[in-house]
């Protein structure tokens, strides 16, 4: 329900903004010739003191999908199911310094073991 509500008032809010920036900016007939003029090797910088907000957007709602998305059952099942994997294709000698990955990994098999078909994973 978190997650419907951020994608109602923010994404797509924030979307829209963007794709109404990018509409109403002015543009003209492409030329490649243009655009790859003699200075093409040379790289322009724009410096600026702040970044602007629209810079930070992304981070920023990356960040927040990971934590509505990355955080739930299924996601946690799949996580431990990849330190499971890669705990078990690790070397014996890595193995042996990796004690939290050996509980995860035995837990893991446990729960696999124990549990219905069918029933959804539980952490």
């Amino acid at each position: 329900m978190v997650t419907v509500i951020c994608v109602i008032f923010v994404y797509l809010p924030l979307s829209l903004y963007g794709l109404a920036g990018f509409l109403m900016a002015p543009k003209g007939p492409f030329s490649l010739s243009r655009i790859h003029g003699p200075l093409w090797k040379f790289i322009l910088v724009d410096r600026r003191p702040t970044a602007l907000w629209s810079s930070w957007i992304g981070v920023a709602l990356a960040f927040a999908s990971f934590i509505l998305i990355g955080f739930t059952r299924n996601a946690k099942q799949a996580y431990y199911r990849c330190v499971e994997w890669t705990y078990d294709h690790a070397p014996k000698g890595l193995q042996n310094k990796l004690s939290g990955m050996a509980k995860i990994s035995a837990a893991t098999k446990e729960r696999r073991n124990i549990q219905k078909p069918g029933a959804p994973f539980e952490q």
